[in-house]
């Protein structure tokens, strides 16, 4: 069996064989065709970043040699969820499946009926000639975040005004003294009170 190396992709090559012996060479046979496949596609690039003020996924990728584009979309865990690609809605799972195909080169997805806290997974592929595919480009994660918790209220502010009476002739320091002691001491409870 004779071997045939460094052809060229999508060419086609014409063969055909004789015998040799010891009474000497037969006639060629007939010539046969054939064609090599394509060369293999390579890997597209992908690119995922959320969107937050939008609620949606914006999507970009690039390739060589690549007629159309296959865009697949799961999620992590057991609740499917609901997005909107190029207007038509579609029910994520575990599994890949896909969402969207053509010739452009970005689209977006309406993620906005995404459970906060979920884990999408993107990938893409590419197509070409003679439905040559690439392999799929690295999966992409978006983690749709959760809204922030609500903040926790501040706590009121007790200002409590403590007004000394004003010394009188009749009346002594030490009873003064005693008074403000008091009202300090009153304002003091209040507080252990109210905490």
């Amino acid at each position: 069996m004779a071997q045939v190396s460094k052809l060229s992709p999508l060419t086609t090559y014409n063969f055909r064989v004789r015998d040799y012996n010891s009474a000497g060479a037969s006639e060629y046979s007939k010539p046969i065709a054939v064609t090599t496949p394509p060369a293999p596609l390579p890997t597209p690039t992908l690119e995922c970043r959320l969107l937050k003020e939008t609620g949606e996924i914006a999507t970009e990728w690039r390739g060589r040699g690549v007629d159309s584009y296959e865009l697949q979309l799961s999620c992590d865990g057991d609740q499917p969820q609901h997005v909107v690609c190029d207007g038509r809605p579609f029910l994520l799972t575990p599994d890949f499946a896909r969402v969207w195909s053509g010739v452009e080169l970005a689209i977006t997805i309406n993620v906005a009926a995404v459970a906060p806290g979920s884990v999408l997974h993107c990938r893409v592929r590419g197509r070409g000639t003679k439905d040559t595919v690439s392999p799929f480009s690295a999966t992409q994660t978006i983690m749709i975040p959760r809204p922030p918790k609500p903040a926790e209220p501040a706590p009121k502010e007790t200002v409590a005004t403590v007004q000394a009476a004003p010394a009188t002739a009749g009346v002594s320091r030490t009873a003064m003294f005693a008074a403000v002691f008091c009202a300090f001491m009153a304002f003091s409870v209040v507080l252990v009170l109210l905490n």
